[in-house]
């Protein structure tokens, strides 16, 4: 079936998926959660970072065989060229990335806007390299129909985004769609986080969180409910160490552990007890531990803290993990997960985990294969991924399919695969991991 995820009121709505079943929410506007923290200590929906660096996580650069052919895990003969080992990876609306440890950028999946970069509008279901930015990218983050990396450059950073930007999430100042990378104009210099939502943005600079794109429910955090075609700050943050760009809300973690979460809060999904939204940063009180990282979904916003992984907001598909299939406007603990989780992943109806052993975790929605289980019922509980009992090292949620590195630099994707996002030159869903070819 089609699928399509709302954005929250006016924009994307909790966890929605349009086909047999209607999410509270209005507008259709496909989706994606996901963000990379390219300084923080643990993974925020995409990738495992070094702290204090914004430098890709992993080895020296390694190099592969020479072109490769998918192998029958992977779909039918597709010659690519071996990309190499990655890093991180992430995953969107219809479209996956990845960062190899050499620091190169490749996506795949969905093309409609121009999201994987290349130049192009033309659906890749194996991937196709990032026109434009070189060899040193440090992290990369896929919205719903658009892209944004982190490259370091003259021994900063620079921050260039592709992709749709009807909103002005692009933050070029402009709402004209690109197919290449821009540069974002007027962020500060030394940013060391960068995130992309639905159709807005975020990074952080200078300790301070900037949000751009759709402003129509005050996810931007500047007070206002309007969009902005270049980065605004958030008001009322300082020492900022992570953001997390979600359906319609965006959180940050400071470096005090403390977690604020501001935009459309109809389904809880900022945390603070109401279903009230909020255009200006408002603090969680009741997560009991300092956190480390914190990830936005759909409308859905999970942490990891000293005391376990939290989840709050849309749960109607048991994506929040306490064993329920109900809406939570305040945490609640995700049942059956290491206190010691290194890595949390907050997608359209689901959520994914890594256990210490580099296990993965998922649950929620499994309509299409997204918890990775073989099977397609849903789940409020974590489900072990099938075939990745350990070893994984990031791991990324997108609307309705998961994607994950293991220690040797592979990537494994499973769930939903109507534009090839799964990377395995099909267009078939899977729910199992299969390879993407390349890596």
């Amino acid at each position: 079936m089609t699928r399509v995820v709302l954005l929250g009121a006016s924009v994307l709505a909790a966890g929605c998926s349009l086909g047999d079943e209607q999410a509270p929410m209005q507008n259709a506007t496909p989706w994606h959660p996901h963000t990379v923290d390219a300084g923080a200590a643990a993974v925020d929906a995409g990738g495992q970072g070094d702290a204090g660096s914004a430098v890709a996580p992993g080895l020296d650069a390694g190099g592969g065989p020479g072109p490769q052919e998918a192998s029958s895990t992977s779909g039918p003969d597709v010659e690519v060229p071996s990309l190499g080992p990655a890093a991180l990876v992430a995953a969107g609306h219809e479209h996956s990335c990845a960062v190899t440890r050499a620091g190169a950028a490749v996506c795949w999946g969905a093309n409609g806007s121009g999201q994987l970069g290349n130049g192009s509008n033309a659906d890749s279901a194996v991937p196709v390299p990032v026109s434009g930015l070189g060899a040193g990218v440090a992290a990369i983050s896929a919205g719903a129909d658009h892209t944004c990396a982190l490259v370091a450059v003259d021994g900063g950073t620079s921050v260039q985004c592709w992709g749709r930007n009807d909103h002005g999430q692009l933050g070029d100042g402009t709402t004209t769609d690109r197919s290449v990378a821009v540069s974002i104009v007027g962020l500060p210099t030394g940013a060391t986080v960068i995130a992309a939502g639905a159709l807005h943005t975020c990074a952080v600079a200078g300790g301070s969180a900037w949000c751009w794109g759709d402003g129509s429910d005050g996810q931007l955090g500047n007070g206002a409910a309007q969009d902005a075609s270049t980065p605004v700050a958030v008001s009322g943050l300082s020492g900022v160490r992570t953001v997390a760009a979600g359906g319609a809300h965006t959180c940050a973690v400071t470096l005090s552990g403390s977690v604020s979460c501001w935009g459309l809060g109809s389904s809880g999904q900022l945390g603070v007890g109401s279903t009230t939204g909020s255009p200006s940063p408002v603090a969680i009180a009741s997560l009991g531990a300092p956190a480390a990282v914190v990830s936005a979904g759909n409308a859905t916003t999970c942490a990891l803290t000293a005391v376990g992984a939290k989840c709050w907001g849309y749960g109607q598909f048991g994506q929040l993990g306490d064993g329920a299939t109900a809406d939570s406007p305040v945490p609640v603990d995700v049942m059956a997960l290491p206190t010691s989780a290194p890595a949390v992943a907050a997608g359209g109806e689901h959520t994914c985990a890594l256990d210490p052993g580099g296990g993965v975790w998922c649950w929620g929605e499994d309509e299409s294969g997204q918890l990775g289980d073989d099977g397609a019922a849903d789940s409020p509980v974590p489900v072990q991924v099938l075939g990745i009992a350990s070893g994984a090292g990031a791991i990324a949620a997108g609307t309705a399919h998961t994607c994950t590195v293991d220690g040797a630099g592979g990537v494994r994707c499973w769930g939903w695969n109507v534009s090839g996002q799964l990377g395995n030159g099909t267009t078939t869903d899977s729910a199992t991991a299969v390879v993407v070819a390349g890596f």
